[in-house]
């Protein structure tokens, strides 16, 4: 069986010195449980473990800490190049077997899944395809017996639709519906819409590979359970927003390409913004908002260019932001704005350029890693940390070619901040306090 699932998020990694992995394993029997607890826990953790401090850790650095699937995930790339491949350096003393690092180098290339995929309960589609549009509690039920919808299909009630493989046109949730069970469901041509569904409690669509239009899930106040495991392309917008008692994005950890903006906003249950650890291109603004109880923001961990908008801004609890790590560059700005609880990220060393830079109203002590930015096209504005005493991450830049704001940081020194002034080419206005 082939390496399944992979792409060009995977093969991006794999080029880091991952390796090949073993043909007899997929995405789906590679998981955090069975494969990158096993061998992070016995080779890594005596060192980079959140519970080691001082000379316990031997050297590692704080916070590089691999003991939580989180904590994996915000530093794959260094995994990867480290501990697999033709020369590995991690740990210094050796210690894993050939195969142990082969099964990591898997894990990785599939983005880290944290637990383990559905497995195919069919072997095919095979059945007749109802020849227009389909509407649950007006037309005849779907199963047993058809496989395929040419035309729309509306589900406005609980219906069977266990026998469906294939929609080409779009699929919309109505009614009172308490449950979305799609076991067979591939493909949907359209829209997959799912809003203000007020009885849902489960979207459940652990097979479906393609849509073709936007995914839509707003204002379901029940939804807890979003599956979709194996999503790897949406060929319109993405946006999750205002559904309360959903606990958890890791299922969209799949999807490699999105065909507009990506928008996650205002779901106050969600207490870990962990999702889309395999997005490399997104077609529109990337916005994370107004996710109350979100305490730390992951994924991201392959892509390298956006050319739109990044936006993380009005979080009240969030503290770590481990997302977009690998990011070379961002053709929009890139707006942290108005979460007062963070201490630490967006870390993006590789970042070089970029549209506009706000760090705004954050509980930063230094500015985050931005060595390699040189030229922000842009405003830059770092305003109103009220704790950020450090600017030196951002050493090296030579320009920005709009204004520059950097008022409101009470802590930080102003002859190191005019100091650091000097050496920037502003085109536009200077303000400070």
């Amino acid at each position: 069986m082939p390496f399944a699932h992979r792409g060009t998020a995977a093969l991006a990694l794999l080029t880091l010195g991952c390796g090949t992995p073993r043909a007899a394993e997929t995405c789906d029997t590679l998981t955090w449980a069975n494969t990158g607890a096993p061998v992070l826990t016995t080779w890594c953790t005596s060192c980079h473990s959140a519970s080691s401090t001082g000379e316990l850790r031997r050297g590692a650095p704080p916070g590089v800490d691999f003991d939580t699937l989180p904590g994996a995930r915000s530093f794959a790339r260094a995994i990867a190049r480290t501990a697999t491949g033709p020369a590995p350096t991690m740990p210094p003393s050796g210690g894993p077997t050939a195969d142990e690092r082969e099964r990591l180098a898997g894990w990785l290339a599939c983005g880290l899944p944290g637990e383990a995929l559905p497995r195919e309960s069919h072997t095919d589609c095979e059945g007749e395809t109802w020849s227009g549009d389909w509407v649950a509690a007006a037309d005849p039920p779907l199963c047993p017996g058809t496989s395929a919808v040419a035309g729309d299909v509306t589900v406005n009630a609980d219906t069977d639709l266990s026998c469906l493989c294939t929609v080409q046109g779009a699929m919309e949730l109505r009614g009172r519906t308490t449950e979305l069970r799609l076991p067979r469901l591939a493909e949907v041509g359209g829209d997959l819409r799912v809003a203000q569904a007020a009885s849902l409690q489960v979207l459940d669509a652990p097979y479906l590979h393609d849509l073709g239009g936007a995914l839509i899930v707003e204002n379901n106040p029940q939804l807890r359970t979003l599956q979709l495991w194996r999503l790897h392309t949406v060929g319109g917008e993405v946006s999750i927003a205002v559904n309360p008692a959903l606990t958890t994005l890791a299922a969209t950890s799949a999807i490699e390409s999105v065909g507009g903006p990506l928008s996650v906003v205002d779901n106050d249950g969600l207490p870990l913004l962990d999702g889309f650890a395999r997005v490399v291109a997104v077609d529109g603004p990337v916005l994370f908002a107004g996710n109350d109880a979100a305490e730390a923001l992951h994924g991201f961990l392959f892509a390298t260019h956006l050319d739109h908008p990044v936006s993380v801004t009005d979080h009240a609890q969030l503290r770590r932001i481990t997302a977009f790590a690998d990011l070379v560059e961002v053709t929009g700005p890139l707006q942290i704005r108005d979460n007062p609880a963070l201490v630490e990220g967006p870390n993006v060393p590789w970042l070089t350029t970029v549209a506009g830079l706000t760090l705004q109203g954050a509980a930063h002590q230094r500015v985050p890693m931005l060595q390699s930015l040189t030229e922000i096209d842009g405003d830059l504005i770092l305003s109103d940390n009220t704790a950020l005493w450090d600017i030196e991450p951002l050493g090296s830049l030579t320009r920005v070619g709009g204004d520059l704001v950097a008022t409101g940081n009470p802590e930080l020194d102003p002859s190191e901040r005019d100091e650091w002034l000097a050496s920037v080419r502003v085109k536009g206005s200077i303000q400070t306090d």
